[in-house]
């Protein structure tokens, strides 16, 4: 119960983030909304994963100052409920779009 409340939340910012951004540029909410969805996945990514090229980077630097031989983390990604709820808005969105602009797509 608690990760769905989770996902409905993630969705739910991030369509209040998408309204406020199209208020304050004046674009079509639909038009945006994937974008933002978009880069909310990238970020939520990002900031869920270990390893990678940032721990590297410290390991590296910690090795070259003390000499010491530290063992390389590996890189893992946990598939959390807000990254799946800012999937499921990324999704909603591309529906959206293609139901309002399927004259154009025909």
């Amino acid at each position: 119960m608690k990760n769905i409340i989770l996902g409905i939340s993630t969705i739910i910012i991030e369509a209040l983030i998408t309204f406020g951004i199209t208020k304050l540029i004046d674009v079509v909410f639909l038009e945006i909304s994937i974008f933002i969805g978009f880069i909310s996945c990238v970020i939520i990514y990002i900031f869920s994963s270990t390893g990678g090229f940032g721990s590297n980077m410290v390991r590296l630097e910690v090795q070259a100052e003390t000499g010491l031989k530290i063992d390389e983390e590996k890189k893992t990604f946990r598939m959390s409920p807000i990254f799946l709820g800012s999937i499921f808005f990324t999704i909603f969105s591309i529906i959206g779009a293609v139901i309002s602009y399927w004259e154009y797509f025909t």
